[in-house]
């Protein structure tokens, strides 16, 4: 009896001890608004770029992937010598001899010609996107027109008048969005002053100004006038105060850091080529938790070590990560670079990046498995290249998380 009673003593104290040492879980701490809405660009972004997997820029496919996995997509228009809108980004394409002629030249059967031979048959005329779209389930999705038939000068030639050039291609704009009976919202991106009055008469509360190098008055000067603006993350006026100021949507998003970035300014709008950090992000923002999987806090003291080892992954990963290293102590000389390096079986670089710590501290990986097998990484190595071998002298935590 006094055996079994010390059998259940220690049995006990065992359960008591594994009880008390077992960490609380802990999650990333971020704050997404619920009325940020996550749109892809040019569809699901630049082929075989930033997650996307062979889907071409500006494809049905392309923007139906973005649509049905985020919030929506923007796609770019140009117009056809029949006076037909086609989705297209570039003002040229190559005809079926590999000439680079502009898209305007070319009539609607040449077009479909094109498609074929060229384009793998995804060149598609606005009017049959609006026919496919409006069979879809969109109806609370968001989809952007970027009007880049207003930057092709061979187009705008056609035209005596700038301002009734505007005019014919709203009209046939707004005659196809009403035909088509589609539900889902639409917004319009334009490129100046002239084209928003001219948009905005018939799509208030629709149109866009594209400001590609906005200064902090220009913003300050189209908010007092109520325009809604979509601006360039990476030509933005350094230190703008999201309390003064207000950009309603902002490109192209396509890595973790130009997330958090954006996320300060709060945008109603986030373009981005890179979807499935979209929907990892938008996850977050519909209440989904990322759990810490792996946290430490390290020192690193030295010049005479090129790279300092922070993590090595082995692949492939059962879901996706965002990697988190923040600075607790010292600055960073220039050419001291945080990087992400996946190599293939033979050790070839398969994807590369690389931030500088003096100019973000603070920094973010967003890791696809997805895409990274099919850039055929094997292993992904994330390390601080001291390039100049600098006196470093610094503290600094690294953090992995994944959706729960």
């Amino acid at each position: 009896m006094k055996s079994l009673f010390s059998i259940f003593f220690l049995v006990f104290s065992l359960f008591l001890i594994s009880s008390c040492s077992k960490q609380p879980d802990v999650f990333l701490e971020l704050n997404i608004p619920q009325d940020i809405s996550f749109i892809g660009h040019k569809g699901s972004g630049t082929i075989n770029e930033n997650g996307n997997i062979e889907l071409i820029e500006n494809s049905w496919e392309a923007i139906a992937n973005a649509i049905n996995s985020i919030d929506g997509s923007e796609m770019d228009l140009q117009l056809s010598a029949d006076s037909t809108l086609w989705i297209f980004h570039d003002d040229s394409l190559y005809n079926c001899n590999g000439s680079l002629i502009n898209f305007s030249l070319f009539n609607d059967d040449e077009l479909s010609k094109i498609s074929e031979c060229h384009y793998n048959s995804t060149l598609i005329k606005l009017s049959d996107f609006l026919r496919k779209a409006q069979q879809e389930e969109w109806k609370e999705k968001l989809i952007c027109f970027d009007m880049k038939v207003f930057y092709n000068l061979e187009t705008i030639h056609l035209f005596k008048d700038y301002t009734d050039f505007s005019i014919f291609v709203r009209d046939k704009l707004n005659r196809l969005i009403q035909e088509s009976k589609i539900e889902t919202k639409i917004i319009f991106e334009v490129f100046n002053t002239q084209q928003f009055k001219v948009f905005d008469s018939v799509f208030k509360g629709q149109t866009y100004l594209v400001d590609p190098f906005p200064t902090e008055e220009s913003i300050s000067a189209n908010n007092n006038e109520q325009i809604n603006l979509s601006l360039p993350i990476h030509n933005l006026p350094k230190n703008l105060n999201p309390n003064e100021v207000k950009i309603q949507d902002l490109w192209t998003i396509n890595s973790a850091n130009e997330f958090f970035e954006a996320l300060v300014l709060s945008p109603e709008i986030m373009q981005s080529d890179n979807i499935p950090m979209m929907q990892f992000f938008e996850a977050i923002q519909s209440g989904q938790k990322a759990l810490r999987l792996s946290h430490k806090n390290e020192s690193v003291k030295t010049n005479d070590k090129e790279f300092h080892s922070l993590l090595t992954l082995n692949l492939p990963l059962e879901k996706d990560q965002l990697i988190e290293f923040k600075t607790l102590k010292g600055d960073y000389q220039k050419e001291v670079l945080l990087v992400f390096k996946a190599v293939d079986e033979n050790g070839n670089s398969v994807h590369w990046q690389g931030i500088d710590l003096s100019e973000k501290p603070n920094s973010y990986f967003f890791i696809n498995p997805e895409f990274l097998a099919f850039k055929n990484a094997k292993t992904v190595h994330i390390n601080i290249w001291n390039k100049s071998r600098s006196k470093l002298n610094n503290e600094y935590s690294f953090s992995q998380f994944e959706l729960e």
